[in-house]
């Protein structure tokens, strides 16, 4: 359930990528008989105060989410962070109360259920821009699953929250 920080995040959901790998959408791409980017919002909805859809493709095909679509606002599919970056300049002009941007990959439909308070909680024991989820386990950092300030004056470094 949502707590009282819900409202100084915006959400926003990772689905301008090309699927090279899957070979098909993988937005659609059936988990349990749902679309993976309906366990994605499920999941991301009550960790958030609004949520808004970044793809690069027919943004029809989230008609039924009836959530807002925005593309990237960078020339040439440049990748995860310029799916930040668009998700950051529509959250400072639709969402301008929220502080905060909490991004998701689409193809990521198991992360924590808590993953932005614990973002939120990075965010708060230090004095950094952004929260990037890791595992603890790997070395690995995905900028994809992160939260980030959304005042264009945030700091660069990094803060790490790391997910079991």
């Amino acid at each position: 359930m949502a707590d009282e920080t819900t409202g100084e995040v915006t959400g926003a959901l990772l689905a301008g990528g090309r699927s090279l790998r899957m070979g098909r959408d993988k937005c659609l791409v059936e988990l349990d008989g749902t679309p993976m980017v309906s366990h994605v919002i499920a999941r991301l909805r009550p960790q958030v105060h609004r949520i808004v859809i970044v793809a690069n493709d027919d943004p029809s095909r989230f008609s039924g989410t009836c959530l807002p679509v925005v593309c990237d606002t960078v020339e040439g599919r440049a990748g995860p962070l310029a799916g930040l970056h668009a998700a950051l300049e529509w959250a400072l002009s639709e969402t301008p109360e929220a502080q905060l941007v909490a991004t998701v990959p689409v193809d990521t439909p198991f992360f924590p259920t808590d993953m932005v308070a614990r973002l939120l909680a990075a965010l708060r024991q230090t004095d950094v821009g952004s929260a990037i989820a890791a595992r603890a386990t790997r070395a690995i950092r995905s900028p994809a699953c992160g939260r980030s300030r959304s005042s264009a004056r945030s700091r660069t470094r990094c803060a790490r929250a790391c997910a079991p």
